[in-house]
């Protein structure tokens, strides 16, 4: 999760990821990260959040912790401004990284 800061309430975001009852890590991007990162340890001190500098570290990172027959989902909560020119970059991004490691 991360990407452009548009300074909104990410509590919502915190309260949804913790009520998850099954196996949950999440990984933050820059630069909403931190404030993303900042509201899951508040609502619950401990919980596995991951910071990561790029979408091939969080790509990395989220294979090495996958489960069999788990499920990773790529939720950026928000727009990745400055980064990708684009949802398509973005997604070719996502698959190259994927390709990187598989």
């Amino acid at each position: 999760m991360g990407g452009h800061d548009r300074g909104i309430d990410y509590a919502p975001l915190a309260a949804g990821v913790l009520a998850r009852s099954a196996p949950t890590l999440v990984l933050t991007l820059p630069d909403s990260g931190p404030r993303i990162r900042a509201e899951i340890e508040r609502a619950a001190a401990g919980f596995s959040v991951t910071d990561c500098s790029d979408l091939e570290e969080a790509v990395a990172a989220g294979f090495r912790w996958a489960r069999p027959n788990g499920v990773v989902l790529l939720s950026p909560a928000a727009p990745s401004f400055g980064r990708f020119r684009d949802y398509r970059d973005r997604s070719e991004a996502f698959a190259h990284a994927v390709r990187a490691i598989s």
